[in-house]
């Protein structure tokens, strides 16, 4: 067996509308992939792991997450997110910590484009970042696929 890990520290593509998952993930039902309107899948996909949305009913439908109040610090976050704006929210909001995953289509397997740093936080929030020609879009990792 081999282990392709690829790893961007700098990586300035945002994330924002809303894309549909590759067949391969939607059918193994490991993600929660939120039906976003507006360019805040980030912050969506964050707030689906953080309060544990994914245990809901229909959590990938918008509405959950429009008019969510929420203690966390999303203040200089700019929408679409991308990997410095990630930094700036675990600098921001210290009990949370994010990995981003990325999807290889091809090889149908996610390699890691953004590795946790605060790893004494109290919640840990596993995403994947999904292409889409020029399109990107969080989603929130339930289980690993």
């Amino acid at each position: 067996k081999e282990i392709h890990m690829m790893y961007n520290k700098y990586n300035p593509r945002r994330a924002g509308k809303y894309i549909d998952l590759p067949k391969w993930i939607s059918l193994k039902k490991a993600c929660t992939n939120i039906n976003n309107n507006d360019d805040t899948c980030f912050k969506n996909a964050i707030q689906c792991g953080f309060h544990k949305i994914y245990e809901k009913g229909h959590s990938e439908n918008f509405y959950h997450y429009r008019k969510m109040e929420d203690d966390l610090h999303f203040d200089d976050t700019k929408f679409p997110a991308n990997n410095n704006d990630i930094d700036k929210f675990e600098e921001l909001d210290h009990n949370a910590s994010i990995h981003v995953f990325e999807v290889d289509d091809e090889q149908e397997q996610k390699v890691i484009s953004r590795k946790l740093k605060n790893k004494d936080a109290k919640c840990h929030v596993d995403l994947s970042r999904i292409d889409e020609d020029d399109i990107r879009h969080y989603v929130n990792i339930i289980c690993t696929i």
